[in-house]
């Protein structure tokens, strides 16, 4: 694993993002240390989730088809799913297992442990699968696709449920909440939807603005969201009913564009934003428009996924330059 050049942090605030730094060690120092570094891969790599419980296993979807787990306290890959002819876009984990959606419009189910192949759930998707959930009791897959529909489908029997039109673009986001009675989806077509798992119905549609939502994460409490716009706009929401935003901060990621969003751990309150100049952004979500606490370099092109360990202590990242950050991030 290399290590990248030291950069500056030029952003205000405290520096909760370490910038990453160079080293002649054969080994790099632990996560802890604060340091990011690079893994190049020629698979490009898109961080999905880390396993539940664990800040230093993290998945991930790759171009060539296969799905690998990281661990971040060696950089090796823990476990690799092979490529089934088509190409993962997205991850979940549902205790032992894997649930993948993939660009063939179908998902997947591996065994956690063996990488073995459970169930195999074709036409999930008219088109593409880009975003996969599972309720907490594991009864219900959430699936969203490229086709804009939100579907439910029996965890067991994998027979369809429901339906839930609302979107007329990509999903982008998928949030379970309140337990697993509510869905949060979000869309290219610049809204964010709030569902009842009980009536299948939608209960508020919430506009983010003009341009396409790239990426939404649920608060800890399930009773805000918080959606990222393409045009830079990060808007915050209360899942209540009332369709105006609680705040949003415009010029998200300055001029370039955002390209990714990511939330911390189940008790946590900050978010982390990338944009199409391979930065990352640390936010505090409050009751008013998310405030700017940190930014740092960490690609060389744009970040296309990050995940972030369930302590909120780990962040993984990953490029359009085909590699992986590891990121440590210090508490608040």
């Amino acid at each position: 694993l290399s290590s990248s050049t030291s950069l500056a942090n030029p952003g205000p605030g405290p520096s909760l993002l370490a910038s990453p730094q160079a080293t002649s060690s054969a080994s790099p120092p632990e996560p802890s240390l604060c340091t990011c570094y690079r893994r190049t891969t020629p698979t490009a790599s898109r961080p999905s989730t880390f396993l539940p419980g664990s800040s230093e296993l993290v998945l991930s979807a790759s171009r060539d088809g296969s799905i690998r787990v990281w661990d971040t306290a060696d950089y090796a890959a823990a476990l690799k799913i092979p490529s089934f002819g088509a190409t993962p876009l997205c991850v979940a984990v549902a205790e032992v297992c894997i649930v993948a959606g993939y660009d063939d419009g179908a998902v997947r189910c591996f065994d956690a442990e063996t990488a073995e192949l459970l169930w195999d759930l074709p036409g999930a998707d008219r088109r593409a699968v880009t975003k996969v959930a599972v309720t907490p009791d594991r009864r219900v897959l959430v699936t969203g696709g490229a086709s804009g529909d939100v579907r439910l489908w029996d965890f067991r029997t994998r027979s369809l449920r429901a339906s839930l039109q609302g979107h007329a673009g990509v999903i982008t986001g998928l949030d379970i909440v309140a337990n697993g009675q509510r869905i949060v989806s979000a869309s290219h077509d610049c809204t964010a939807c709030l569902w009842n798992c009980a009536t299948e119905k939608r209960v508020v549609s919430l506009r983010a603005g003009a341009a396409a939502v790239v990426g939404s994460a649920s608060l800890p409490s399930g009773e805000n969201v918080v959606v990222l716009s393409a045009n830079g706009v990060l808007s915050q929401f209360a899942l209540d009913g009332r369709t105006a935003p609680l705040g949003f901060q415009e010029g998200a990621h300055g001029t370039v564009s955002p390209s990714a969003l990511a939330r911390g751990g189940p008790d946590s309150a900050v978010i982390a934003t990338g944009g199409s100049d391979g930065r990352l952004c640390l936010w505090l979500l409050g009751r008013g428009r998310p405030e700017f606490i940190s930014d740092a370099p960490g690609h060389s092109a744009a970040v296309s996924a990050i995940a972030i360990s369930h302590d909120g202590r780990v962040a993984v990242s990953g490029g359009a330059d085909g590699s992986l950050a590891v990121w440590a991030v210090s508490e608040l």
